[in-house]
C-alpha cells in the first residue's frame, strides 16, 4: 500500500512540475472554473425550493449540476473531498 501512495505521488508531482512550466500561457487561454456548493441542501430539495435560481444558473452562467454527487460526511469538507478527489 505504501508503495502505490509512493508512486503515486511521484507521478502527481511529476504532472505538477510539468504544469508549472507552462508561464508563457496567457491569462485569457486559462479556463474560468467556479464551485457552487450548496452542501445542506439536497438536489431535489434545490429543485422544489430554488427553480428560478437553478435556472439561472443553467441558462445564463452554463453552469453543470452534479445530479448524482452523495453525501459521504458530516459537513462540507469530507464532501468537497469526494467530489475533486472521488
Amino acid at each position: 500500500m505504501l508503495r502505490r501512495v509512493r508512486r503515486t505521488r511521484k507521478i502527481i508531482e511529476g504532472k505538477v512540475r510539468n504544469c508549472g512550466s507552462s508561464a508563457n500561457v496567457s491569462v485569457d487561454d486559462r479556463p474560468n472554473v467556479y464551485i457552487l456548493l450548496l452542501d445542506a441542501v439536497s438536489s431535489l430539495q434545490a429543485k422544489r425550493s430554488l427553480p428560478r435560481t437553478l435556472a439561472y444558473l443553467k441558462t445564463e452562467l452554463d453552469a453543470v449540476q452534479m445530479e448524482f454527487m452523495n453525501k459521504v460526511g458530516k459537513n462540507s469538507r469530507p464532501n468537497g473531498f469526494s467530489l475533486f478527489f472521488g
